[in-house]
């Protein structure tokens, strides 16, 4: 599809963010809030205290088909 990197979902927790925005294990997060994400440095600039409770679009490569979602960050419980 064009792109090089993405954050690939290992685990999806039932009942957290991932779980709700109906990710799933493998999917790949490419693209979050309109910024392209090749990895999890750029994952982890993006998910910043704004992004943190509010709606955002996430774009996923799942089974080579890129799909979009809408997914609300949450902070990590420590």
């Amino acid at each position: 599809l064009g792109r090089s990197g993405g954050v690939e979902i290992v685990q999806v927790v039932e009942g957290g963010p991932a779980d709700l925005a109906g990710l799933r294990a493998e999917d790949l997060i490419v693209e979050l809030d309109g910024t392209a994400i090749e990895g999890m440095d750029e994952l982890q600039r993006v998910v910043v205290d704004e992004l943190i409770g509010r709606p955002v679009r996430a774009k996923i490569v799942r089974q080579g088909r890129e799909e979009e979602v809408e997914i609300v960050p949450a902070e990590l419980d420590g």
